[in-house]
C-alpha cells in the first residue's frame, strides 16, 4: 500500500510540473509576447502631424501631450471631411512631413509577420446630422494604413494606382458591418482602396480600449487586388464627417511588431 501511494504522489508532482510548465508556455506564446514581455518593436514614431481635410469651422485637430483631439464637421452630404493626425510619408509625392513611422515595415501575403495596433479613445459629444438620408452621411472614427506596393509610390500621376490605402474602421455611423473595396477617390487619385469594419463604441464619453493584430486585415487587402507586398509608408488616425458633425479624443495609437 505505501508503495502504490508513494507512486502515486510521485505521478501528482510529475503531472503538477507539466501543468506548471505548460501554463508559463502558453503565457509566454500567447498573450505574454503580445503584451508583456518587452519583445514589441515599435512601427509607429512619437510625433504626429495633425491636420484637417475638406472640412468647415469650428473644426479643429490637435496632438498634445501624446493624446490627439478633433471635432470634424462637414455639412455637405456631397463628400468626406476628416481632422487626422499623421505620420510618414504620402503617395504621389503630396507632402512629406518631418513625422516620421518608427521603422519600416513589409507585409507580404505568403509570410507571416504580426503587426498589433492598439488604440485607447472615446468620442467626446453626440453626433449632429445635417441628412436624413443614411446613403449620404456618416461619422466614423478610424485608422488609414497607406502602403507602397511596387506601382511607384511617389509617382505624382494621379490617373494610375501607384498605392493600397486600407482603412480599419473602428466606429461607423450609420453603421457599415462589411469590409468594402472601391478603385481611387473620385477627383484625387485612382489607388487602390479596402475599409475594414472591425470594432464599434455606441457609448458617448465612454473610453474603448483595441488591441490586434492588423497583418491579417492587410494580407486581405493584398489577395484582394493581387498585389504580393504592403511596405508601410503613412499611418493617420481620423474622424471624417459627411453631413455631421463630432468630436474624438484618442489618448493612444500605436502600431507595434515582433
Amino acid at each position: 500500500m505505501k508503495n502504490s501511494r508513494s507512486k502515486e504522489k510521485m505521478k501528482m508532482r510529475r503531472w503538477k510540473k507539466i501543468l506548471i510548465i505548460i501554463i508559463f508556455g502558453s503565457i509566454i506564446t500567447g498573450v505574454g509576447i503580445y503584451f508583456s514581455l518587452g519583445r514589441e518593436e515599435y512601427v509607429t514614431g512619437d510625433a504626429w502631424a495633425p491636420s484637417k481635410w475638406r472640412v468647415e469651422d469650428p473644426s479643429y485637430a490637435e496632438f498634445t501631450n501624446g493624446s490627439f483631439s478633433a471635432l470634424a464637421y462637414q455639412p455637405s452630404r456631397d463628400f468626406f471631411g476628416a481632422c487626422l493626425i499623421q505620420q510618414g510619408d504620402s503617395p504621389h509625392g503630396w507632402w512629406n512631413p518631418s513625422e516620421k513611422l518608427g521603422k519600416n515595415i513589409t507585409i507580404y501575403r505568403d509570410k507571416e509577420q504580426p503587426l498589433i495596433l492598439h488604440f485607447v479613445g472615446k468620442r467626446t459629444s453626440p453626433i449632429e446630422w445635417f441628412n436624413n438620408d443614411p446613403q449620404n452621411c456618416a461619422s466614423n472614427i478610424g485608422v488609414l494604413l497607406v502602403g507602397d506596393v511596387g506601382l511607384d509610390y511617389y509617382n505624382n500621376d494621379t490617373s494610375e494606382p501607384h498605392a493600397l490605402f486600407i482603412d480599419i474602421w473602428l466606429d461607423t455611423n450609420p453603421e457599415v458591418n462589411r469590409t468594402l473595396h472601391w478603385p481611387g477617390v473620385k477627383d484625387v487619385e485612382n489607388d487602390y482602396h479596402s475599409g475594414f469594419s472591425v470594432e464599434t463604441m455606441p457609448e458617448i464619453g465612454e473610453k474603448y480600449e483595441f488591441k490586434f493584430r492588423i497583418d491579417q486585415i492587410i494580407k486581405d487587402a493584398l489577395n484582394r487586388w493581387k498585389l504580393e507586398s504592403f511596405t508601410l509608408k503613412m499611418v493617420q488616425c481620423y474622424v471624417e464627417a459627411k453631413a455631421s458633425k463630432a468630436s474624438i479624443e484618442v489618448s493612444k495609437i500605436l502600431i507595434v511588431t515582433q
